[in-house]
């Protein structure tokens, strides 16, 4: 561990990822599973259908989420000129004062 604030966010970037692709890989199975039972009423079936269209649509949000800032941390954007003239007036007050 090199101690670089990127390498926590990275880690838990990629935790994310390799949980949602397990997840991911559940569902399937649940979804296997489902088709595969004879003695499961059809409106349960459904439902099932249901809860797991839900669930991929909760872990593509997610996947969305995960994707790293290229830029880092988002700084504001600041109009040079009034910056100037904010300081210059505090610059002024300043000197008044003393």
């Amino acid at each position: 561990m090199s101690g670089d604030a990127t390498e926590g966010r990275s880690g838990r970037q990629s935790g994310r990822a390799e949980l949602v692709q397990r997840i991911t890989v559940l569902l399937g199975e649940i979804e296997a599973l489902g088709q595969r039972a004879d003695d499961v009423p059809p409106p349960i079936l459904s439902e099932m259908r249901v809860i797991l269209e839900n669930a991929r649509r909760v872990l593509e949000a997610c996947t969305q989420r995960a994707k790293p800032d290229t830029d880092g941390d988002p700084q504001p954007d600041v109009d040079r000129e009034i910056l100037e003239r904010m300081y210059r007036a505090l610059g002024t007050g300043r000197g008044a004062k003393r």
